[in-house]
């Protein structure tokens, strides 16, 4: 079996894919910040690096002796704490590229990257861009790799619990965008398949297409509470955000962001089979 190393360890996509090397009796070595956001998977693993991917220092000799590196390393889409945290260029782009330096002096046998689905579209939305610039960095590395591009993954509809738990959520444009999210655990699974897979591209869906506003639904009805929605047309939206920028750069990219995806399909191939409702209704199982 190879020995993994796994960045951004601490997060749902990495941490789903720990699990599924440890099932698949891989040796992992994680890399994250915080060891204690690990919680009991600590035990779990062969190794646990303390480091920060935006602090290159950090990362010195971090690939030795590892057979593939998995990056799902990105920030974070949830609205909370955005102030004053490194924006999606400093972490999806230069953080990754800082692992890849280290990936290429150790001369990795294949380096594996979570990348979002149609990333190059997103013209003008930061959050898109940092992804496709490295997913470009990556294909001139000389080193062998794959890009896993999700669509929308399940927990980040968690946040739009947080929303519906409020008794209203906005609904930007009409709602009728569509896209088929994915669960964190199937895209950990394709990072895992990608170690020996020959493909370089993994274009990942899952099995139901919703529109925008049927997915505020399903979070609705995972609480029992009747939809209710506030309408935003999305010039509206737009001249709302514009501002934020301002004063808190980080949080402008994410709700520009998710501006650009109420207004875009993003369907990829429907390659995932866990479904979202049973999904969210296990997340509120309880209360």
């Amino acid at each position: 079996m190879a020995k993994i190393l796994v960045a951004g360890a601490s997060g749902k996509v990495g941490q789903s894919t720990i699990k599924e090397l440890k099932k698949q009796g891989h040796t992992v070595r994680a890399v994250l910040r915080d060891r204690t956001k690990l919680g009991a998977l600590a035990d779990a693993v062969e190794e646990i690096i303390i480091a920060d991917a935006c602090e290159p220092h950090t990362l010195r000799g971090v690939c030795a002796n590892i057979d593939v590196v998995i990056s799902t390393i990105g920030g974070s889409l949830q609205l909370g704490r955005t102030k004053g945290k490194a924006g999606y260029w400093e972490v999806d782009f230069q953080a990754n590229k800082n692992l890849l330096a280290e990936a290429q002096a150790a001369q990795v046998r294949k380096f594996i990257y979570v990348s979002v689905f149609q990333a190059e579209q997103m013209k003008g939305i930061v959050y898109g861009e940092a992804h496709a610039a490295f997913e470009e960095e990556l294909k001139q590395s000389g080193l062998d790799y794959s890009l896993i591009r999700p669509t929308g993954i399940f927990y980040i509809f968690e946040e739009f619990v947080k929303l519906a738990r409020k008794g209203i959520m906005p609904l930007i444009g009409n709602g009728q965008v569509q896209t088929n999210p994915i669960d964190e655990a199937e895209v950990a699974r394709w990072c895992v398949e990608a170690i020996k897979a020959e493909e370089k591209i993994f274009n990942l869906g899952g099995p139901d297409v919703f529109t925008r506003r049927q997915i505020s639904e399903l979070c609705f009805d995972a609480i029992g509470k009747t939809p209710r929605f506030i309408r935003y047309p999305v010039g509206l939206m737009r001249a709302l955000v514009a501002p934020v920028k301002f004063f808190d750069r980080r949080l402008y990219d994410l709700l520009a962001f998710g501006i650009f995806v109420s207004t875009v399909d993003n369907v990829a191939p429907q390659v995932g089979v866990n479904k979202l409702d049973s999904y969210l209704k296990q997340l509120t199982a309880g209360g």
